[in-house]
């Protein structure tokens, strides 16, 4: 469905609430077969956020490590991940974040998905480390930074993350064309949303600033591993900008694996590894 603002130009402020009803919303897609094989092998979990069940698939025993999705991710991509982390000594817990895989709901926002997170810190805590895909880095670090100093020493692993929120509007808004006017009131309507959810996130900048990541990761003391592919969707210049300036940051650059092959590769994988091993001794 191709969606046409224009209709819109003079009443921005409907535009307005179309636009974010689809900007909200998620779609899922089918999961390739040795996503089954691997989701089979393991346990599943449940944890309980907004009075809800959440489910979480467990493979292995021993310091624990969250997988995290991206936005019309599932928990199931990061499965080849969580299997060889069980054989080398942890116990890798792979989320169902809202909206998402089984749960019933179809829309969600960036501070829900947190929020799902901070959950899952409490339900399978003490937690070794977390490893996120694309917006389940900026998801993990805001649940992270609502009790950073319990969280301190979580190690992050953050495959093709966004460096900015405002960029992934901004790309939403040039996609379907919307007509300043609506672009306008779409850009007022979400940050009147964040202003009226922030409270567990105290701001000492603008919004867009709050959500960008070099914010949040210059908030945290936590080691984090960068790891991003030249052919990504989403540019590495950031990326490479961000770790340059942090002293608890190490960037792999990948090559030819796009946004989502670097969850199947075996090196990269290995590389994820010799990350949570270094430090778990």
């Amino acid at each position: 469905m191709r969606l046409n603002f224009s209709h819109f130009i003079h009443s921005p402020n409907i535009g307005a609430r179309i636009a974010a009803f689809y900007w909200s919303q998620t779609r899922r897609f089918p999961p390739a077969a040795w996503e089954g094989l691997h989701l089979a092998k393991s346990t599943k979990l449940t944890f309980t956020w907004n009075r809800q069940l959440l489910n979480a698939h467990s493979w292995g025993n021993g310091p624990i490590i969250l997988l995290v999705h991206g936005w019309n991710g599932r928990a199931s991509q990061m499965s080849k991940i969580g299997m060889h982390l069980a054989a080398n000594g942890f116990r890798a817990v792979a989320l169902e974040l809202p909206a998402h895989d089984q749960h019933r709901a179809t829309h969600t926002h960036l501070l829900e998905l947190a929020d799902a997170l901070v959950c899952a810190l409490a339900a399978f805590g003490p937690i070794h480390g977390i490893l996120a895909h694309s917006l389940g880095v900026p998801v993990s670090l805001l649940g992270i930074l609502q009790h950073a100093y319990l969280h301190r020493n979580i190690r992050i692993v953050a495959i093709g993350a966004p460096t900015q929120m405002k960029m992934l509007v901004e790309n939403f808004i040039q996609e379907t064309q919307m007509p300043t006017s609506v672009s306008s009131a779409f850009l007022s309507r979400l940050e009147q949303n964040f202003e009226a959810e922030k409270k567990p996130y105290p701001l000492e900048t603008s919004i867009w600033d709050a959500l960008s990541l070099r914010y949040m990761i210059d908030k945290l003391p936590n080691s984090c591993l960068f790891i991003h592919d030249r052919q990504d969707l989403l540019p590495i210049h950031p990326i490479e900008k961000l770790v340059a300036g942090r002293v608890q940051s190490s960037l792999l650059i990948t090559e030819g694996l796009g946004h989502f092959r670097t969850l199947q590769n075996g090196a990269v994988i290995e590389k994820i590894l010799d990350f949570f091993i270094s430090e778990k001794e």
